[in-house]
């Protein structure tokens, strides 16, 4: 956001074009040394939707996918609604709002793999599943009692843990 008011929004998306590939560069650079002991010769039967199939036959794997899904959609919708609200209710700019929204994707990504390592670590994936829904749903109540009076670091930590469990 900062950038698109200091050199307009297609610089901007030009720059985001181009970090992500700039950082891919390097990575290409040492794939040779990565697929090392790939053979070229074997062909992936398996087509496109291989995957989607797999997950449609088994209960389990389905049950989780549309959880997944579930969680991801709530995701999107929690930092849509925090930017707006953050912007129309709580007097923040447009580029504070987004930059709140980026620190949540963040901790979303954080989350992802720290709740993972937890899962992993432990294994029960489900219960783990459960107590994010559970403290998505308190951060989601802590989110709806936000006022103008609130500190601006408690409305971030708030609007962070819950992208982290979200």
């Amino acid at each position: 956001p900062r950038l698109a008011e200091q050199v307009g929004w297609q610089a901007a998306i030009a720059a985001s074009v181009l970090l992500p590939v700039a950082l891919a560069l390097p990575l290409l650079l040492r794939r040779r040394r990565w697929d090392d002991d790939r053979d070229p010769a074997t062909v992936l039967r398996a087509g496109a939707l291989a995957g989607a199939a797999l997950i449609l036959q088994h209960p389990i794997l389905r049950s989780l996918a549309i959880t997944g899904f579930c969680y991801a959609a709530f995701q999107v919708c929690l930092i849509a609604f925090a930017v707006t609200m953050l912007a129309t209710e709580m007097g923040w700019t447009l580029v504070e709002a987004g930059a709140i929204a980026a620190v949540m994707q963040a901790a979303g990504m954080a989350g992802r793999i720290t709740w993972s390592v937890f899962a992993d670590r432990y294994g029960n994936g489900l219960t783990i599943l459960v107590l994010l829904g559970a403290a998505s749903a308190g951060f989601a109540l802590a989110t709806s009692a936000m006022t103008v009076a609130w500190p601006a670091s408690a409305m971030l930590l708030v609007l962070c843990a819950f992208g982290a469990c979200i």
